[in-house]
């Protein structure tokens, strides 16, 4: 049985609530951010979401959690509040009034190109990318948690994409950014901290690669799943980048990619674009 006998609803604010993360690692840093401030701002609870296979997860799938891969502890340092799924459906069980659930279906181009992955709800909407003011669910689950504390209120954000919240304000304070620029980056570069277990994998990486924690070396990443890839050409590239980088040839040079001369080995998305491919063993 979960313990929730000292969550005081009272002061969780609303849920937030991510149902669909539509990008890969490169990306989904920058939309928890946003995320990150849209709850700090609103004074809302994250419910904490899951992770598997490079991708954010609803909460409760995958292997891990956001907080197995950055620093729980420096994410609390900006936004205190985060809630386990289970503690989130255990709320809900036990809960003296029903649920209320309000639905934010966020597009990367018009609302309806997307409605297939955006579900119709009472108190749901879309949201255009282009309005600079925030329509109905959000500002619906504030006013709906101002009139009854007490209540599980969640607002579930569909087909999430980076950028969806950046410059937008809400109508009770329309002179001030719910997600600045500024502030954004702030957070990506302050609050974002791997876990040490992360750290000590990288490290065990270097050092079987003969690389010490205080030796300089270079790095190119090189993401080599997309199709038609001129390799050798992206590889003279990759010689070039070395070149431009300065190093001596005393320095160590590490190549992170996709690719391998093991295709066995290689991140199954780039292994099936290149199973039986001569090249690019050839230009690696």
């Amino acid at each position: 049985e979960v313990d929730i006998s000292d969550i005081d609803l009272t002061q969780t604010g609303i849920f937030i609530y991510v149902s669909q993360w539509k990008e890969g690692m490169g990306s989904w840093r920058y939309s928890l951010a946003e995320l990150l401030l849209v709850a700090r701002k609103t004074g809302a609870t994250i419910v904490l979401p899951g992770l598997g296979s490079g991708r954010l997860l609803p909460p409760g799938e995958g292997p891990l959690t956001l907080f197995d891969f950055y620093d729980p502890e420096e994410l609390k340092r900006l936004q205190p509040k985060w809630i386990t799924a289970e503690q989130y459906w255990a709320l809900q069980k036990q809960s003296s009034s029903p649920p209320e659930f309000f639905d934010w279906c966020i597009s990367r181009d018009k609302p309806n190109l997307r409605k297939t992955e955006c579900p119709t709800m009472p108190g749901g909407g879309h949201f255009n990318a282009s309005d600079l003011v925030i329509s109905t669910p959000l500002e619906s689950a504030l006013e709906a948690k101002e009139r009854d504390p007490n209540k599980v209120v969640t607002l579930r954000m569909h087909s999430y994409w980076k950028k969806s919240t950046l410059d937008l304000r809400l109508r009770k304070k329309p002179d001030k950014h719910l997600v600045g620029r500024k502030e954004l980056k702030h957070v990506l570069k302050n609050y974002l901290k791997f876990t040490p277990f992360l750290e000590s994998i990288a490290d065990e990486a270097l050092s079987r690669m003969g690389i010490g924690k205080e030796e300089p070396f270079g790095v190119v990443h090189w993401r080599a799943e997309r199709d038609n890839l001129d390799y050798m050409g992206c590889a003279a590239d990759i010689v070039h980048a070395k070149d431009a980088m300065g190093m001596s040839k005393s320095t160590p040079f590490v190549l992170m990619s996709s690719l391998a001369i093991d295709p066995s080995i290689m991140w199954g998305p780039a292994r099936g674009k290149h199973e039986g491919d001569t090249a690019v063993q050839d230009a690696l």
